[in-house]
Parts: structure tokens; C-alpha cells; sequence
């Protein structure tokens, strides 16, 4: 438990294909409309947004990320908005939530794991589960496992999940299916050491390093004529800014841009 009682915060990420309801799940979850949902292409998430809310006496934070596919972002961008998504809820996630729409039946659903995975640099799957939305077009009698073995690609992407899913129904405003939801979570947290509660990516180790030990955005006068925006983990340019008496300011931002900049200075790596 944390302070006054409430239960220990949540960090949730959702990740999905266009128009799997990612942002109308992430309303639901939250209780408000804190993310603009929608079919078209002006409801695009295109950055990662997180909004955070109590829930069932717990502090939630959920992170909407761009979709996988149809987003307008190529490969690198995307791997951009996913760092971006870990660094929102640091230390990390405690789930991610692969959200998939019944009825969109697509072999693409087994390879979102493989891809995710490529751009984190290690295996999320320990640490994933499917959530479906579209859970008010199951008619009575539909049976989930009979669905699920008819489409291979997401019956791959449930077992590389272990076999944890839930069925969502968005339209549905009670709350008893969050509850079960994060109670689902909860047990399986369970399952984990104390230091293996969240996920932790290299791509996000990397980038808070340089971000918290080496990364300093620097101006040097001077420098052709005019002021250069600098970046650099070197301590030879530490060297010359506390020389020059100027102030540090710690930031993250795009390091390939900036380093052609860097590059284009002679002396002082």
C-alpha cells in the first residue's frame, strides 16, 4: 500500500494496429475522456500521451502510443514514440497491453510482438497481455477460444503472451470490467520478484544515461561566427563550457540530429 492507504500505482502501455480502439480503451480504463478516439485519420495518435487518474483506489497511468501500422510514422519514429512511452511512466510499465478489435482477423497480429520486441532491444512478451476490444459483438453462445484458433496470427501473439488476455466492451461504462482488469494485473504481478516489477528496456537505460550523466545541451559563442547548439558526452566540452561560464541545461531530445552538429566542430573530441 502507498500513502493514505491507496494501493501502489499502475503503469499501463497500449500498443496495436489502426483502429483497434487503443484510445477508447484507454478512456475506459481511466474513466474519462482524457484521449481523443475515433476512426479517421484527425484521431490519429501520432506522439505517446500518457494521462494519469485514480482508479479502484489506486493511482493509474495509461500510454496511448501511435499505431503500429497506418500512423503516418516510419520504423524510426515509431521506435522514438516507444522510448518516449517507458520514460513517461519511469521506472516502466508494469503491463503492456496489446489491443486487439474482435473481428479484425489479420495474420499482422503475430508479428506486432516480433516488432515491439525489435524495437526495444529484448523481449516484452513476459510482460504483455492482449486486451480485445469490441467485446459487445460476441453473441451468445460465441465462444473466445473457437475465434482465437481461427485467426494464427493472434492465436501466436496470445501464447507468446502467455496466454493472458481480456475482452473489453468500451461501450460499456461500468466499471466492474476495469476492476477485473487490474485485478488480472495484480496477480500476475504477483508472480514477479520485487526488482523484476516493471519492464525495463536498453533503449530507455541508454537514453536516461545520456540524458542524466552525459547529455548537456550547451551553447558555445563564438563558433563560426555565431552560437552553436551543442550536444556531447565528452568531457573535454564540459571542460570548455564551465570555462566559458556558461550555465548547464539537461534535456532529451533527438541525439542523431544534433550530433551532425557536433560533428561539424574540430577539436574538441
Amino acid at each position: 500500500m502507498s500513502k493514505e492507504g491507496m494501493k501502489e500505482p499502475l503503469n499501463l502501455v497500449l500498443l496495436g494496429y489502426k483502429n483497434m480502439g487503443k484510445s477508447a480503451t484507454s478512456n475506459t480504463i481511466l474513466g474519462c475522456d482524457k484521449f481523443i478516439s475515433g476512426i479517421g485519420k484527425s484521431n490519429t495518435t501520432r506522439n505517446a500521451v500518457d494521462h494519469t487518474e485514480e482508479v479502484d483506489g489506486r493511482e493509474v497511468m495509461v500510454v496511448d502510443t501511435p499505431a503500429m501500422s497506418d500512423s503516418g510514422l516510419n520504423d524510426h519514429l515509431l521506435k522514438e514514440e516507444l522510448k518516449n512511452a517507458l520514460i513517461c511512466c519511469d521506472p516502466g510499465p508494469h503491463v503492456f497491453l496489446f489491443v486487439v478489435a474482435l473481428g479484425n482477423m489479420s495474420e499482422k497480429h503475430g508479428e506486432i510482438l516480433k516488432r515491439v520486441n525489435k524495437m526495444m532491444r529484448s523481449d516484452v512478451s513476459s510482460f504483455s497481455m492482449v486486451l480485445f476490444t469490441n467485446g459487445d459483438s460476441l453473441k451468445p453462445g460465441d465462444k473466445l477460444d473457437n475465434i482465437i484458433k481461427m485467426d494464427q496470427g493472434l492465436k501466436e501473439l496470445i501464447e507468446s503472451c502467455g496466454g493472458r488476455y481480456k475482452v473489453f466492451n468500451n461501450k460499456d461504462k461500468e466499471k466492474k470490467q476495469v476492476k477485473e482488469l487490474l485485478a488480472q494485473i495484480d496477480d500476475e504481478m504477483k508472480k514477479r520478484s520485487p526488482e523484476n516489477l516493471h519492464y525495463t528496456s536498453p533503449i530507455t537505460k541508454e537514453k536516461i544515461t545520456w540524458v542524466t550523466k552525459y547529455c548537456t545541451l550547451h551553447t558555445l559563442a563564438l563558433v563560426g561566427g555565431s552560437a552553436v547548439m551543442m550536444l556531447s558526452k565528452s568531457s573535454a566540452l564540459a571542460n570548455v563550457v564551465e570555462q566559458l561560464g556558461l550555465g548547464d541545461t539537461v534535456m532529451a531530445f533527438d541525439f542523431d540530429y544534433v550530433m551532425q552538429t557536433v560533428e561539424s566542430v574540430v577539436g574538441l573530441f
